[in-house]
């Protein structure tokens, strides 16, 4: 008897010390997510400096998915058929779930202006996803068909103008033609959403960016050389898609947090749940990697941790200015900005023991793994290296950020391997 508590506590004392170093792993990116976010309360970063830090976390993230987590999908104990079938299944349902929350994301503002007001039956209420904007009452399903119909018929003879162009190979020509149809579409998805009007808030800020275009149109006089030039008109595309953006509503973008608040803001007091839950699902399935890497090795778990937290710390930065930007309780910002850190300890710490239970049934760990490269290199592919391109173009410093950060990985693999 005496025997088996001995044993019980031994087992009770282990699992705490294992849940305490698993704490202790997935802290950094936590604690990077909540700096993060303490900082979207009275800075946003220059987007020169997001797309190097984009690159660079990429770098490290390619490179903690190739040293640290490539070598656990085949394990000795695993035939090489079981190890594939396992892999196979990890990645089909890490596509599922991250095109998911993708798509439950796609309809979030990305701009502090771009608010959703309270659903109007006039019709004046904002677009959003599918999934996140009541269903069109029938009258308003019967308005927007409506409006459709007219448009959908532009379209079709936007069709024919491109087939003519087309035939007299006026380079010029076709580009007007696709940019018109380029219109139509965007008027008919407004349509089928019924978007309401825009806001006075919205008309103020776009008139702000309209003076910003101005400016920077004067400065084409300003230019003698092709490549001053092309920096200028590079600079006055920026500006213009900003404007578009306004108009358009894309979606949230963790990386482009929304402007600070100003002081007669009127804030809708709307959490965008949506969103919540997936960042708060993105941090979980993060800490679930941490500590799957951790249980199968504790360098691959820290190295993990430490690649994770740039990446982190900018989700914080702009997940805690769109919730800034729609509710002006400190309670509420704080409750909801809190969730997603919490999250990714608590299932850092549940991936740990899941890692440790699984050693036993090597190729479910296998699968899980596969799972979590997926999650991370749709993260790098998706969003960070794209959005980087965006914004640093063919600029060699920006873009060198990204082989800074896999060095940087490598040395780090150096360092807690």
């Amino acid at each position: 008897m005496s025997d088996t508590l001995l044993l019980s506590a031994l087992n009770l004392d282990m699992s705490d010390t294992l849940s305490w170093s698993a704490f202790n792993v997935v802290l950094a990116p936590a604690l990077a997510m909540l700096l993060g976010s303490s900082f979207a309360l009275w800075l946003r970063v220059p987007d020169k400096i997001q797309a190097c830090m984009q690159n660079f976390s990429a770098g490290l993230l390619i490179s903690a998915v190739a040293s640290e987590l490539y070598p656990l999908m085949s394990p000795k104990s695993l035939t090489k058929f079981d190890s594939t079938i396992a892999i196979t299944v990890g990645f089909v349902l890490g596509l599922v779930f991250m095109f998911g929350l993708e798509h439950l994301t796609e309809g979030d503002d990305d701009e502090e202006e771009e608010k959703e007001s309270p659903r109007d039956r006039a019709g004046s209420h904002a677009a959003a996803s599918d999934l996140s904007q009541p269903m069109l009452d029938d009258m308003e399903s019967r308005i927007a068909l409506s409006n459709f119909s007219a448009t959908s018929n532009s379209l079709k003879d936007v069709v024919g103008q491109l087939k003519q162009s087309i035939t007299q190979g006026d380079r010029d020509a076709i580009d007007s033609v696709v940019h018109a149809a380029s219109l139509q579409v965007h008027k008919a998805q407004r349509q089928l959403s019924f978007t309401g009007p825009l806001t006075a808030r919205e008309l103020d800020r776009m008139t702000f960016h309209c003076g910003e275009l101005e400016a920077q149109s004067a400065k084409f006089f300003g230019k003698s050389t092709i490549p001053e030039h092309r920096q200028a008109l590079k600079d006055f595309n920026s500006i213009l898609e900003h404007i578009h953006e306004h108009a358009e509503r894309k979606k949230f973008c963790r990386w482009k947090p929304q402007p600070l608040p100003e002081q007669t803001t009127v804030f809708s007091e709307n959490i965008p749940w949506t969103l919540v839950a997936s960042v708060a699902a993105d941090g979980g399935v993060d800490g679930l990697l941490i500590g799957l890497a951790f249980a199968a090795s504790p360098g691959a778990g820290w190295a993990m941790s430490i690649a994770t937290c740039i990446e982190m710390g900018f989700l914080g930065l702009s997940f805690c200015a769109t919730i800034t930007n729609a509710t002006q309780s400190y309670t509420r910002r704080a409750a909801v900005v809190a969730l997603p850190p919490f999250m990714l300890l608590i299932a850092g710490i549940a991936g740990t023991h899941v890692g440790e239970a699984l050693r036993e049934i090597p190729a479910v760990f296998v699968g899980f793994i596969g799972f979590s490269i997926v999650c991370l290199l749709f993260l790098v592919t998706q969003e960070l290296l794209t959005e980087a391109r965006e914004v640093g173009g063919d600029n060699a410093l920006i873009n060198g950020m990204l082989f800074v950060g896999l060095l940087g990985g490598i040395l780090l693999e150096k360092i807690v391997g």
